[in-house]
């Protein structure tokens, strides 16, 4: 067999060595991009399918069961898994803990793509070979489309995983006194890959094709049904073992009609041409070399000897995944998560091949058909990818040039090492140049008003959103808590209507509503809702809660919402903009601190007069020069001196400065000495507020000044626990 193909030779990987210079240069490549990746994923913008998930895994940590309490349409292993990390983390109050709960579920994506790698690698020595067991992994890490999902807090990445692992079962020589034992424990992980993600059952036509071959080309076919059968038991029981948790819990009914049944009737119909262009523009190489590889895999597999080693379960499974872009409704991004590994493996192994075509490892027939078949699908590949290469002459200089060294070696003979060495130079520079897109940090913005909603929404209190995720840590005000494109064209007439009853009600209508423009394109009603009971408040596109009819300008308006067992009172509140830290509690008093020279919060006002605004507030240290002034809407009201312990200090306020909503009030307090402040911790704190009360007045107001003052800029604040209290 020493001259034969080595998809031919038992085991393939036996005959190849790698070489020095491309062990080093394959190491460089596949190391980079995955430490890159810690960085990436602190700076990625994120995508609403992470809060869509997060929020799921939220809500079971809340004693909510999926699919009987809220819709969702994803197998629920991932969700089940953030939901024992959730109660680590004060999600709730702490907008720290929040964002840190946020990045730890995406280093686990960071922990399971690094299974993934391992996985392709170690399916790529048993089959075929050492140097496609590393090349498969510089061309997977280095597959921008692969990046940028796995970066996400997707279900896809740990199915993925466990699908590789599955299979890595299958084709493992090492293990042949319990085979049985091997197909249990593939089966198994399959069952597992599918009850993260149904996407998995577009691979299992490849695998029921390839255990077919495998009974079929058994010594003793009575073994081999046993094996199939053990890999069915296997497959079946996380199936079960979930199915059965939901039966206990009475939502069985609906784990079944929305994970399968509702998806079979999904209204949504994307072709997948668009995904290939975008790999074919992004990775042209990869695509064209894993087509070509998986093809001549599959055509090979007409020969018993390359199925007896184990290739089908390689090849077949690849092929149903790819096939199964043309069938699933919206082949979106994520889902060439399950093919991209096997065109990894495959484009190495036709990299391999048409580097040592002609030598004495491959058949000659083989190589001329692989070359002929490479060039042809390459030239394919850049047709449709240089027109929108964002680096064109980049990217074609730096081809030229290698492809000029790899033909002065080649004329001169020398190492086929280094020129497969050499050739990974271009493979990996562009995408690592075209990855520079996830340098930026673009998620600080979503951090920002994240921590907003936070802050002015209790645990108790609901969030109606559109598809921003700015709801995830809060109970969601529809049972269809998103609702992107294809969700709407789901829901009927009647679907609709239990939210319309709650908006319409002033004490079970969600406190904030995120008006993005999937929101806007709710049905005219519901419109109607949103208008009249919801005012612009916040960052941009939130609307906070305003019934008029229901809405009173008497009484304490308390910067702190309450945070205990019972669902807070809704009126009256006072939305907390930049300048503040969290809610504290001190002698049964809640108050948030000062934060910086300036505050901001936004007042709601029914119906604007003349008033006295008070503030309730007390001095944090001595320093007897301390003023503050307020101004409401950009006008100054006055300014006066803090003195110690809680205090009310009076405005007076006119009612032209005023409007009905949500009234902008800035406070502005006078320079304090740092070492003067106790609390000195990078900008001072000068006061603590409790509340404010409007109390309408009758005599004369003093002329006010008008001022400008700048855009608001939103501040990260932190949250701490609160209970009841008392007024001071």
């Amino acid at each position: 067999m020493g001259s034969s193909s080595p998809r031919e030779a038992p085991p393939a990987g036996a005959t190849w060595r790698c070489r020095a210079p491309f062990v080093v240069i394959a190491g460089l490549f596949i190391l980079l991009p995955y430490l890159l990746r810690l960085e990436y994923l602190e700076r990625r913008g994120f995508n609403p399918d992470e809060f869509q998930h997060l929020h799921s895994a939220w809500c079971i940590s809340e004693g909510l069961v999926p699919y009987r309490d809220y819709f969702e349409h994803h197998t629920p292993w991932l969700h089940f898994l953030l939901a024992g990390v959730v109660p680590l983390y004060d999600v709730g109050l702490e907008p720290t803990d929040a964002e840190s709960f946020i990045f730890l579920a995406r280093r686990a994506m960071w922990v399971l793509t690094g299974g993934i790698l391992t996985a392709v690698f170690c399916l790529g020595r048993r089959l075929l070979g050492m140097p496609v067991a590393m090349l498969a992994v510089v061309f997977l890490g280095n597959n921008l489309m692969f990046l940028g999902k796995t970066l996400e807090i997707r279900p896809d990445v740990p199915a993925t995983l466990f699908v590789l692992g599955s299979l890595a079962f299958l084709v493992d020589p090492s293990v042949r006194r319990r085979p049985e034992l091997r197909f249990l424990a593939s089966g198994f992980l399959l069952g597992s890959a599918v009850m993260f993600t149904q996407k998995v059952l577009f691979g299992l036509p490849g695998v029921a094709v390839a255990l077919l071959l495998h009974v079929y080309d058994s010594d003793k076919r009575r073994a081999g049904i046993s094996r199939a059968a053990f890999l069915g038991l296997g497959f079946v029981v996380p199936i079960l073992a979930t199915a059965g948790y939901f039966a206990l819990r009475g939502g069985l009914a609906p784990f079944v009609e929305y994970n399968f049944l509702m998806n079979l009737r999904w209204k949504a119909r994307y072709s997948p041409w668009p995904l290939f262009e975008e790999l074919a523009q992004q990775n042209p190489f990869h695509l064209a070399l894993g087509l070509v590889g998986l093809g001549m895999a599959c055509y090979a597999l007409r020969r018993a000897e390359a199925r007896k080693r184990g290739e089908a379960f390689l090849a077949l499974p690849g092929l149903s995944f790819l096939v199964g872009a043309f069938l699933i409704p919206v082949p979106h991004r994520q889902y060439a998560l399950q093919f991209l590994p096997f065109l990894a493996l495959y484009a190495a192994l036709t990299l391999r091949d048409l580097v040592f075509a002609g030598s004495r490892d491959l058949d000659t027939s083989l190589s001329r058909a692989v070359a002929t078949s490479s060039v042809v699908g390459i030239g394919a590949m850049l047709f449709l990818a240089f027109p929108t290469l964002s680096s064109p002459l980049f990217f074609t200089f730096m081809w030229l040039a290698v492809l000029g060294v790899v033909s002065l070696l080649l004329f001169r003979r020398q190492s086929r090492w280094i020129i497969l060495a050499l050739l990974l130079v271009p493979l990996s520079l562009n995408p690592l140049f075209e990855s520079r897109v996830f340098w930026e940090r673009r998620n600080w913005s979503t951090l920002r008003n994240l921590s907003w909603v936070i802050e002015n929404v209790s645990p108790q209190e609901s969030v109606l959103d559109g598809f921003s995720g700015l709801g995830v840590f809060r109970p969601h005000a529809f049972f269809y808590y998103f609702l992107h494109d294809e969700m709407l064209l789901m829901l009927e007439d009647s679907d609709w209507r239990p939210l319309e009853r709650r908006l319409s009600d002033p004490e079970k209508a969600p406190k904030l509503v995120v008006d993005d423009r999937f929101m806007a394109r709710a049905p005219g009603r519901v419109r109607a809702l949103v208008e009249r009971n919801y005012r612009t408040a916040g960052p941009s596109p939130i609307r906070a809660h305003w019934n008029r009819s229901a809405w009173s300008d008497a009484g304490a308006r308390r910067l702190a919402p309450q945070f205990d067992s019972s669902a807070a009172p809704r009126l009256p509140y006072v939305l907390v903009e930049d300048g503040w830290y969290g809610p504290e509690k001190e002698d049964g008093i809640t108050f948030r601190r000062s934060r910086g020279r300036r505050s901001r919060l936004l007042l709601p006002i029914a119906e604007p007069r003349d008033v006295w605004l008070e503030l309730s507030a007390r001095r944090l240290f001595e320093e007897p020069s301390l003023r503050i002034e307020l101004a409401l809407n950009g006008t100054v009201a006055g300014e006066l001196s803090l003195e110690s312990g809680w205090h009310n200090y009076r405005f007076s306020v006119p009612a032209r400065v005023l409007k009905e909503g949500f009234n902008d009030i800035l406070l502005t307090y006078s320079k304090t000495p740092r070492q003067a402040d106790p609390m000195a911790r990078g900008r001072n704190t000068v006061l603590a507020l409790h509340s404010i009360t409007l109390t309408p007045r009758s005599d004369g107001i003093a002329k006010l000044e008008k001022r400008h003052y700048p855009v608001k800029i939103h501040e990260q604040s932190q949250h701490d626990s609160d209970g009841g209290e008392e007024h001071p």
